[in-house]
């Protein structure tokens, strides 16, 4: 096994190869869907075959040098609806801050131990034993086991957890990974997966869309300890010889023989207990005791609906009269508008009325395959090319006020006719109001249109950056045939070369870096600044011996160790100055320089002075900015300084 030791993410190869494989081969019509997968989908051959390649890998992914690229490091929100209309506190990552937290998650997986007790069946969205990306599968060996066990025992109980990802606390996490991993992840490891992780969640465990990593980590990681105590209450204190628990991410199913009402009692309030230890909460309203004929019922009340595009299992579904309940649908629709009576418990009941099945899908999932499926939507059979059907669609564009019940599903319903009748009016609809009168659900649809249409969203630019800049920056960026745009700053990859020549640490340049970002992203300038001021003078340190023989060949004749260590020195103003001056500017690097060393010797991370803690919140010294100014500055001089003596060497 690859030794990752010396890398910031500790991430091999192999599993950064696997992992790329593993996104790179879902069909980019599956890609589409999701907003997270966007850019993935816009992916060239060139492109998969660029970051798969080793020197993508051995320079950028290897020591962390992705860390200096903002375009890289960029984070946003997501937008994510839950059944009732509301938004999850989903975030948005880069596609390549996605991928490396995917395989970081992999690379906890093979070093996991895994204790939970075998008469546990667990299943997450994905498989890193399978390198499966997508749930689909795993939903339905959840789904049979459910249904396997319904034909053994009598009885089950549901639970459900409340806010699940959001409340993961990260510490105990970590804490988890820790002991289960049998001390094989180091703690500069588990501190940098920490740090990662919640700078992936702004702050919180991170829930990101389609991310396998996320559902693994809550899953299989974070819900082991009270999952086994639940166990070991079943069977020890309440005697319960033969039961069988199966779990979906946050969805747990008991069955048994055993179960009445008073043991449903204990066992709900025990597992509240557990989950009170982990900073969980059990969600009551959807925590039951039924009898096994109703499991079927119970799953589709269950069904993740939107989030869930992939068709789980149709095998058994008759095609025939899908059009009959789509117009249904439509002509239910348009009652409710037209009586005025339409929200969001209203609209599930005529899905639920309207797609109503005799196979294995829930009404949800057939809606789903009528919205994404191809051979349903599209080509000469499709329902949308059904007249009465696209009569019941020209009459909802008389409501303009209603995608807001569930705006991703309904646009791309009028998509699918790729009528420009009835898709206009929409996008007239949309572009007319003031970029000020937007909402969330119209930004929604806009994404959907973007991401399906794969077309410019020019007209649409401005309303979106009124709402989220930073998305309105993620949408922007054009990553068709163009991942190499990336990486291609000849200043950070300047600096990547001279911080690469130290092969043994040069991730710790990095590992400075990144934590600065990290509590820049935190607003703690203090602590970003700590860490900033770090890594330029180690940076300086590296650029000044890169380019000079003769200190390099005197620190070889006395060792790395003691007063042989490069560093030695280079937090010294005079020392770093000394440096700066052959940049001709001496005035303008000397007092930057005696600037940041100040602003260094105030804060009470570095110097015991600590006078910027009496500064820091004056509004009469405005040392925030300042220090942030300083920050700006400084990495300038690097960039300066590196640039000089490559085109002194090559010039």
């Amino acid at each position: 096994m690859e030794d990752t030791t010396n890398y910031l993410f500790h991430i091999s190869k192999k599993v950064w190869k696997d992992t790329c494989n593993m996104y790179f081969k879902i069909s980019s019509g599956s890609l589409r869907n999701y907003l997270q997968f966007y850019p993935f989908s816009k992916m060239t051959w060139n492109d998969k075959q660029y970051l798969m390649n080793d020197k993508f890998y051995s320079k950028y992914i290897k020591n962390g040098a992705i860390v200096q690229f903002t375009d890289v490091m960029r984070i946003t929100d997501n937008y994510l609806l839950k059944k009732d209309g509301s938004f999850r506190d989903a975030t948005l990552l880069s596609p390549i801050l996605f991928l490396v937290l995917q395989a970081i998650g992999k690379e906890i997986s093979l070093k996991y131990q895994n204790t939970r007790s075998t008469q546990i069946a667990t299943y997450y969205s994905g498989n890193y034993s399978s390198m499966n990306a997508k749930y689909s599968k795993e939903y339905s060996y959840f789904y049979r086991e459910c249904k396997r066990c319904a034909t053994k025992y009598d009885y089950f109980i549901k639970t459900d957890i409340s806010s699940f990802f959001v409340n993961i606390n990260v510490d105990k996490l970590i804490e988890k990974i820790k002991v289960n991993c049998n001390d094989s992840v180091q703690l500069n490891q588990l501190k940098i997966y920490k740090e990662f992780l919640q700078y992936c969640g702004k702050g919180r465990f991170p829930l990101v869309e389609n991310s396998i990593a996320s559902s693994y980590l809550a899953t299989v990681v974070y819900l082991n300890d009270s999952d086994n105590r639940l166990v070991d209450y079943l069977t020890n204190n309440l005697n319960i010889a033969d039961f069988k628990i199966v779990r979906y991410v946050d969805d747990l199913y008991i069955f048994s023989n055993e179960f009445d009402i008073r043991s449903f009692h204990k066992i709900r309030n025990k597992y509240s207990s557990y989950l009170k230890k982990e900073d969980l909460a059990i969600n009551s309203e959807k925590t039951k005791f039924l009898r096994s004929d109703e499991l079927e019922n119970e799953i589709k009340t269950s069904f993740y609906g939107e989030d869930q595009i992939e068709i789980v299992d149709d095998s058994d579904l008759n095609l025939n009269n899908i059009g009959d309940r789509f117009l249904q649908f439509l002509k239910s629709l348009n009652d409710l508008l037209a009586d005025n009576e339409l929200d969001y418990k209203e609209y599930k009941k005529i899905i639920d009325s309207s797609f109503k099945s005799d196979s294995n899908l829930v009404p949800d999932e057939l809606f789903n395959k009528i919205i994404y499926d191809k051979k349903i939507n599209s080509g000469a059979t499709s329902v949308y090319q059904d007249p009465y059907i696209l009569s019941e669609l020209s009459k909802l564009i008389a409501y303009d006020d209603f995608f807001w019940v569930d705006p991703k599903r309904l646009f791309i319903m009028f998509l699918n006719t790729k009528d420009g009748k009835l898709i206009k009016p929409i996008l007239s609809m949309l572009g007319k109001k003031k970029a000020e009168e937007w909402t969330f659900y119209d930004l929604v649809m806009a994404i959907t249109y973007l991401t399906h249409r794969r077309t410019s969203f020019r007209n649409f630019y401005s309303h979106i950056y009124n709402i989220d800049h930073n998305l309105a920056t993620y949408l922007d960026y054009d990553y068709t045939g163009n991942f190499k745009s990336q990486f291609e700053s000849v200043a950070i990859n300047n600096l990547i070369t001279v911080t690469d020549a130290d092969i043994t640490s040069g991730w710790i340049s990095y590992y400075l870096y990144f934590e600065s970002i990290i509590e820049y992203s935190k607003n703690n300038i203090l602590t970003s600044y700590a860490f900033f001021k770090n890594y330029f003078d180690r940076t300086t340190a590296n650029i000044d011996f890169y380019f000079d023989e003769n200190k390099r060949k005197r620190t070889k004749r006395r060792g790395r160790k003691g007063k042989g260590s490069i560093y030695s020195g280079y937090y010294k103003k005079q020392q770093l100055q000394k440096v700066y001056r052959i940049l001709n500017k001496q005035n303008e690097t000397d007092e930057i320089i005696s600037k940041a060393n100040d602003l260094r010797n105030d804060n009470p991370l570095s110097h015991a002075a600590a006078q910027l803690l009496l500064d820091i919140d004056n509004p009469s010294e405005p040392k925030t900015e300042e220090l942030i100014a300083t920050m700006r500055s400084l990495f300038k001089l690097l960039v300066e300084l590196c640039n000089y003596y490559i085109n002194k060497r090559y010039n």
